[in-house]
């Protein structure tokens, strides 16, 4: 088996470092990116990797399930890059601090 976790790790310090980049420019539409959850119908639900929100029989889907099931198809019930809120406001983008699931723990450093 390839031990493909410095090529994720380094993904994901980019994924998290572009979406922090665009985030500073415009936290406005970022948010409001971050925030739309549409209704998707039950095919998109059960998609395999792309990570959906459901809740008494709606389910919905977002900017970040679409990374993270677009970047991460091994990732099972963790989504690598999260949206950081404080008091309901987004303040940034940072990489599961339990994820991966080695030793390894990364830290996207931003230039």
């Amino acid at each position: 088996m390839i031990d493909n976790s410095d090529y994720f790790n380094k993904l994901s310090q980019r994924i998290v470092c572009l979406l922090q980049e665009l985030f500073n420019s415009d936290p406005s539409a970022m948010d409001a990116l971050v925030s739309h959850r549409p209704t998707c119908n039950e095919e998109l639900a059960n998609h395999p990797t792309v990570q959906v929100g459901c809740n008494k029989g709606r389910c919905t889907v977002g900017m970040l399930g679409i990374v993270n099931g677009l970047f991460y198809p091994d990732v099972t019930g963790r989504s690598p890059i999260q949206a950081v809120y404080e008091n309901d406001e987004l303040v940034g983008f940072r990489i599961d601090k339990e994820w991966p699931r080695t030793d390894k723990r990364i830290r996207a450093t931003c230039q």
